[in-house]
């Protein structure tokens, strides 16, 4: 890979599959998310480079076993780091809508939503934000004020307010949502929403049109009002398909200026939306392929991000230039490597984490200097 030296960080949690999501502690360590059982969390130190077990920290309790034993729990883009110091995370289901027959969710309660201090190894139960609901990804705002997320197989949008302990949940938001959302300092917060297609003879009768791509439209929650809105923003550009039960946008990032950028997954294409005015435009594609599936900004402003199936590649977009640099696949040796999340340091280490090839498996990416 040019510019960076790789190094592997196998995770040692015995019954993990996947990463699938990071924190950056206000300690300095990188906090990784799993799918996994009960074990869902661990911690690396960026300065040994040692990964370890956090222990069992989500209750089983709640959860009936599927048609071929336990089913996994998981963080799916369910972990951040608050300005508090605390990590929150949400409970999730290694399930979705295409794999939900056998599994009881007369009995499953539902997703907890949890707090975990990194200084005692505290936590703290939030409470169950969607009956019956795992919780499938998270966002906060910069100041630690609110928590907003949404569920499965449901897929409702629902809120968390941290001063009053209050979840709110706002019901179903599209058949289908996207891989998670991103806030504002604004305390608004943008995903997105499913409209579902519709062919010239099923409109007829108001049945979906199962060949049609539901097209994907700006979600927007105003914390100050407690308001949600499904916009009329499209937020792709010609894309169709449907890429292993993935439709619609891959992932989001905020930064620190206030860009919001938003990445597609059949098409891979990186999409900047204007908060002001609630449009979208396309910036370009890092890499060849589908699914820009992960962004984080680094320490000078860039937006870093990994794109293109089957082997995902590095890229770095560079908002004031309009530049994208593509630093080629991570990993070559495997015929599948994608990735799920990424983390910047401050001194500019990225992390990578990989995802649904058995192989729970952090890439450390040191930049040649």
């Amino acid at each position: 890979m040019k510019g960076f030296q790789v190094k592997a960080i196998p995770i040692p949690v015995e019954s993990a599959v996947a990463v699938v999501s990071f924190a950056v502690g206000a300690n300095g360590m990188l906090y990784v998310g799993l799918t996994a059982l009960a074990n869902t969390l661990a911690e690396i130190d960026p300065r040994t480079d040692r990964a370890r077990d956090l222990g069992a920290l989500l209750p089983q309790e709640n959860k009936s076993p599927g048609p071929k034993g336990p089913v996994l729990d998981k963080l799916h883009n369910a972990l951040v780091s608050g300005p508090d110091g605390k990590l929150y995370l949400g409970q999730g289901l290694n399930i979705g809508w295409r794999n939900i027959d056998g599994f009881d969710f007369c009995r499953y309660g539902g997703g907890h939503l949890f707090s975990y201090d990194p200084k005692n190894g505290r936590r703290e139960d939030l409470g169950i934000p969607v009956r019956a609901n795992a919780i499938h990804g998270l966002a906060m705002d910069p100041a630690g004020k609110w928590l907003c997320g949404y569920s499965i197989p449901d897929n409702h949008f629902f809120a968390f307010d941290l001063a009053k302990r209050e979840a709110l949940d706002f019901g179903k938001i599209s058949d289908y949502c996207c891989h998670n959302f991103v806030m504002t300092r604004g305390l608004v917060a943008y995903g997105a929403w499913l409209k579902v297609g519709m062919s010239r003879a099923a409109s007829e009768t108001g049945a979906a049109d199962p060949k049609r791509f539901p097209g994907a439209h700006l979600l927007k929650f105003d914390a100050a009002t407690r308001t949600l809105a499904r916009t009329r923003t499209r937020l792709l550009f010609g894309e169709e398909g449907d890429f292993f039960g993935n439709k619609g946008i891959d992932s989001w990032v905020c930064t620190k200026a206030g860009r919001v950028f938003c990445g597609t997954v059949s098409a891979g294409l990186l999409l900047e939306l204007d908060p002001a005015k609630e449009t979208v435009r396309t910036v370009g594609k890092p890499a060849e392929g589908p699914r820009l599936s992960a962004m984080a900004e680094g320490p000078d402003g860039a937006v870093w991000g990994t794109a293109g199936f089957p082997k995902m590649h590095l890229f770095r977009y560079e908002p004031d230039k309009e530049s994208i640099t593509d630093f080629g696949p991570v990993v070559t040796e495997h015929p599948v490597c994608y990735f799920h999340a990424i983390a910047v340091l401050p001194d500019g280490t990225i992390y990578v984490g990989e995802t649904d090839s058995e192989r729970p498996v952090v890439y450390k990416l040191t930049p040649d200097r």
